[in-house]
C-alpha cells in the first residue's frame, strides 16, 4: 500500500473535501439519506442568510419546481398564515401551499392537510 502525503493548504482542502463529498454521494449514502442531508444544509444556510418567513415563501415561489421535468408542472407557493387569538396562543403559525391559476393569472388557495 502506498501512502501519500498531501500538503495541509487551502487549495487541497477544497480539492478533497470535493472528492470525498462525491465518494460518499456515490459509494455510501442512500437517495433518503443525501436529501436528509441536503435539506439540512439548506435549513443551516436559511438560518446563517436569517430569512424571514416572507423571504423563503417568496423563494419557493420564485424557483419553478421541477425545471427539467418532461411535463409542465404547477407552481406551488409556500404561505403561512396566523391562527386567530381565541384558538392559539399569540404568534402560532400554520403553513399551506398554494398555486397559480393560470386563468386569472393570481393565487388560488388550497385547503391544507
Amino acid at each position: 500500500m502506498t501512502e501519500y502525503t498531501i500538503p495541509d493548504t487551502i487549495n487541497n482542502r477544497a480539492k478533497v473535501r470535493t472528492v470525498v463529498a462525491e465518494y460518499m454521494v456515490t459509494k455510501c449514502l442512500t437517495k433518503e439519506e443525501i436529501m436528509e442531508l441536503a435539506m439540512d444544509h439548506l435549513v443551516q444556510t436559511y438560518a446563517i442568510a436569517k430569512h424571514t418567513i416572507g423571504d423563503l415563501a417568496r423563494m419557493v415561489s420564485e424557483t419553478p419546481a421541477y425545471p427539467d421535468a418532461r411535463e409542465p408542472q404547477p407552481e406551488h407557493a409556500l404561505c403561512f398564515g396566523r391562527y386567530p387569538a381565541e384558538y392559539r396562543p399569540e404568534n402560532q403559525y400554520y403553513f399551506f401551499t398554494r398555486e397559480r391559476s393560470p386563468e386569472y393569472n393570481s393565487l388560488e388557495v388550497r385547503k391544507a392537510d
